[in-house]
């Protein structure tokens, strides 16, 4: 299983919460995934499958879940209507 997990940097407790949330995910035998352009800053894993876009992320991923408010899931459930995908806001 494939996870996407989005996450609004822009905020400081998101930031340090995302490790958390990979790592569980990763506990559990689940593949997260994250976009190629926070890879180095928020998270580097061999572990994580990363991807350019929100389209590329949404259509490969399982289950898509967001890390941060309101405009964060809004932003996320066009993708996730779009690829029917399951939407977890956190």
């Amino acid at each position: 299983m494939i996870v996407a997990v989005i996450a609004n940097v822009s905020k400081p407790s998101v930031v340090s919460f995302l490790p958390k949330v990979i790592e569980k995910l990763l506990s559990l035998n689940i593949t997260p995934a994250m976009l190629e352009s926070e890879k180095e800053e928020y998270y580097n894993s061999e572990s994580v499958s990363y991807y350019n876009t929100y389209d590329e992320l949404a259509q490969s991923s399982d289950v898509i879940i967001t890390i941060g408010g309101d405009g964060t899931i809004i932003h996320m459930a066009r993708y996730a209507a779009e690829y029917n995908k399951l939407l977890l806001g956190i």
